[in-house]
């Protein structure tokens, strides 16, 4: 079904064409034009918020921009040909082939004897390691093939799946600084907001005194010097050398905070989209929106300490009574037959992240590394793993626009240990709970009740047998448990949705249905969008095998699968495709669907990772046929015989990563250090752009003297002609060789340095200009010859 969008408060004018109606998006909050007390001037049409507010925005979507977003975030353009990116994965491809070769027979060795075999690593740091040629003639002409293979910049007839208007509507949404575009927290649609509107609302929630505090920049330095004392200390048991490595050897960068808006809990948006009634809706300034907070750092200081945690913790899960994994592991606990007077009851936790205590939560995984000491591996100790969770909760920092702020209570949602931390901590609650009940009830009724208790993170079910009385006690037990840890009740005697799931009661028997939310927008993956055929085409199939699963009744089965066909009819999908998805969904019993899949043992692959494009070369006719030349010749045949070659897509920029981003302000620069005695920062050029012989470089990234794996440009003071270099270190250690080789010709080996010593008086600028995501050594050497290329650099040469 495409994205629900809703009717501008502003109706079409009577001597208008149709393109002059006010559009506005999905959740539109606080965006159409609106007029304040000293303006006398009304927008024609029904107003669903009668008092006016402020004028903050006279931003019109168009009609291209309605048809683009209406799509979905999901949504990927078709990008543009991008030879130096497939050139890169070619290069990361023929890596792994020498890499396979390299090791092969250390791998055999270590198979044979596994006796003094060494701990295997839980983490490490990606290895860069290439192994040189001359190895394995096979292998190098196999190798060199593919690495000098003719990519001809002649481009593919591909039509794009976007249009002129769209595209550039696509561009003008994404320059625009004056809106932010969310998903909403459920049900798929997009929320339009004014900025000014979502930063009031960002900044109400971290103005709360109970939950963040005001800190200074900078303060992610001294975490990281928290966590080497924590893994070089005597808690640390017999961690690896590469575990410390992964733990304190990478590059920080600190969080960016923002808010998912909760559509699905706004009355003003419910009550607009009633009124409305249309495909998109707009509601001004809905004060009841609150926003799901999310804290985005995969590079902060603690989120490898925390991986490293939840991989130890996560076993765990299933010493947890009440733990369900999703939606069908939860009808598998349902029971066919109940009692005549059973009611169904669902709670849900409030703000369960945010509101669990430190003291709490470590006390609740101490209790499961004591109650279960086997789960835990010997050589990490529990103080390790006690100490390093206190580490991450002190210390989840994170910035919002210019300004920095600490959490002081609960966890953040976007770290990886929270959520197995958060079902440990209500797991340790419940564990308390029964011992409750044995004492209020017996063990008999304790036992009955919390058999039939199933919780999923904050969302909990229980089908209730006995008196109301009981039930309205229960409930009191429950917020009792800790005064920080609060529980809402819903209750019915008829159906109770849970999850994706609706139960329903009839009579003694329970039943199933799919539940979708009022504000759900169905907003399936559209099949225009870029993305592999077989991707979309598994799409039918895939849907109609889970309503197949969650809906019991066959009746009731098949209109569900008719509403389905309608919603993937709406998104472009071929009629014939979505039967023929429906039918063999339809093939398999109930009990088949319903059943746990066993994990099969992994096969020893080598996957060609690349990023789907239609536009780019097809090279995986050319990989296969190299691979099989490796399979079938004598000298590698025995290293590649039991190696899967996989033909791996990456996916490229959807919506969502164009138009969604987790910084709120992305005004990067260059700036330099507060160190007076850097030798670097006396050269290094500030700002967010710069021009070089009217070639304009612009960054992407904040960066400084300290920042890794970067492209920089360095001019010279004379000439001023310019050279494009690359760097894996900090760019102060770069520029302490760069002056080196200008004092010291005995060490030049490139002529840079004899042009910045004759030419420029020793004297040189440098700055920063481009700074990669990945520490690969081929990734961003490509990405130097690929800007050398660009802008021809004299200096190069």
């Amino acid at each position: 079904m495409p994205q629900k969008l809703w009717k501008s408060d502003c109706q079409k004018e009577e001597d208008k064409s149709f393109n002059r109606w006010r559009f506005t998006e999905t959740w539109l909050l606080d965006y159409a034009k609106t007029y304040g007390k000293e303006s006398t001037k009304q927008p024609r049409g029904k107003q669903l918020i009668r008092k006016p507010g402020p004028k903050n925005s006279d931003r019109i979507l168009t009609k291209a921009e309605i048809k683009l977003l209406s799509r979905g975030l999901k949504y990927t353009p078709t990008p543009r040909m991008n030879n130096q990116e497939l050139k890169t994965d070619v290069k990361e491809y023929t890596r792994r082939l020498r890499l396979r070769e390299y090791f092969y027979e250390d791998n055999n060795e270590s198979t044979e004897d596994s006796e003094n075999e060494e701990p295997e690593d839980l983490v490490r740091n990606k290895s860069h390691f290439i192994p040189k040629r001359g190895r394995n003639r096979t292998l190098d002409t196999v190798c060199e093939t593919l690495d000098n293979i003719n990519l001809p910049n002649i481009k593919k007839n591909i039509r794009s799946n976007l249009t002129k208007e769209e595209q550039k509507a696509l561009n003008d949404l994404h320059n625009d600084e004056s809106i932010v575009i969310k998903e909403a927290d459920k049900g798929g649609g997009v929320v339009f907001m004014n900025k000014t509107y979502y930063e009031r609302k960002i900044l109400n929630m971290l103005q709360d005194p109970n939950y963040y505090g005001s800190i200074n920049a900078n303060h992610e330095t001294k975490t990281l010097a928290k966590i080497k004392q924590l893994v070089s200390g005597p808690s640390s048991g017999d961690i690896t050398v590469k575990e410390k490595d992964y733990l304190t050897n990478f590059e920080t960068k600190e969080s960016q905070f923002y808010g998912l808006p909760k559509v699905h809990k706004s009355s003003e948006i419910k009550n607009a989209i009633q009124a409305q009634k249309g495909e998109y809706m707009c509601c001004l300034n809905p004060e009841d929106l609150s926003f799901r907070p999310i804290v985005g750092g995969p590079n902060c200081s603690t989120q490898r300490l925390s991986h490293l945690l939840d991989i130890l913790l996560k076993p765990y899960f299933e010493k947890v009574p009440s733990f369900i994994r999703d939606d069908i592991d939860f009808i598998n606990h349902l029971p066919e037959h109940i009692q005549p007077n059973t009611k169904l009851v669902s709670f849900d936790v409030v703000n369960l992240y945010t509101n669990i205590p430190v003291d709490l939560g470590i006390k609740a995984v101490k209790y499961w590394i004591d109650r279960y000491p086997d789960l835990l591996q010997d050589r990490f100790e529990q103080e390790f793993i006690l100490e390093g969770l206190r580490i991450i909760l002190q210390n989840n920092t994170f910035a919002f626009g210019m300004e920095h702020f600490i959490q002081t209570k609960g966890t953040a949602m976007g770290i990886k240990v929270a959520p197995t931390y958060a079902t440990l901590t209500l797991g340790y609650l419940e564990q308390k709970l029964h011992q409750q009940l044995v004492t209020l009830w017996g063990e008999e009724d304790a036992e009955a009740i919390t058999s039939k208790w199933k919780r999923f993170l904050d969302d909990c079910f229980i089908l209730w047998n006995d008196n109301i009385e009981r039930l309205s006690t229960f409930h009191q037990l429950l917020n009792d448990l800790d005064s920080n840890i609060k529980f809402t009740m819903e209750s019915s005697d008829m159906e109770l949705p849970f999850l994706d799931v609706l139960v329903v009661k009839e009579d003694t028997k329970l039943s199933t249905d799919i539940f979708y939310k009022s504000t759900d927008t169905h907003q399936y993956l559209h099949f225009g969008s870029c993305h592999p055929h077989h991707t979309k085409t598994a799409i039918p199939y895939n849907l109609a095998r889970r309503l197949c699963a969650i809906v019991r009744d066959e009746n009731t089965r098949d209109i569900r699968l008719k509403e389905l066909k309608l919603y993937l009819l709406k998104q472009g999908y071929p009629q014939n495709l979505i039967d023929n998805g429906i039918l063999k969904a339809k093939g398999y019993e109930r009990s088949e669907l319903l059943s746990t899949k066993t994990q099969e043992n992994k096969t020893d692959i080598i996957p060609f990772v690349h990023t789907h494009n239609p536009r780019n070369h097809n090279l995986t006719p050319v990989v296969h046929q190299l691979n099989n030349a490796l399979k079938t010749d004598r000298s590698t045949q025995q290293i590649y015989r039991d190696v899967k070659f996989v033909n791996s897509r990456r996916q490229p920029k959807n919506l969502r990563r164009i138009l969604c981003s987790s910084h709120f302000k992305n005004s990067y620069k260059v700036t330099k250090c507060e160190d007076a005695r850097c030798g670097t920062c006396t050269h290094i050029m500030e700002g967010s752009t710069s021009d070089f012989n009217g070639r304009q470089f612009k960054v992407n990234a904040n960066m400084s003297c300290a920042t890794k794996n970067v492209i920089y440009v360095i001019t010279c003071a004379g000439c001023q002609e310019f050279y494009i270099g690359e760097t894996s270190n900090q760019l102060r250690a770069r520029v302490r060789v760069h002056r080196q080789h200008i004092n010291s010709p005995e060490y030049r080996q490139i002529p840079l340095s004899e042009n910045l010593d004759t030419c420029g008086n020793k004297q040189f600028t440098i700055f920063p200009f481009y700074k990669l995501s990945s520490e690969s050594d081929i990734q961003r050497r490509e990405k130097e010859k690929h800007f050398i290329h660009m802008f021809k650099p004299r200096l190069n040469n």
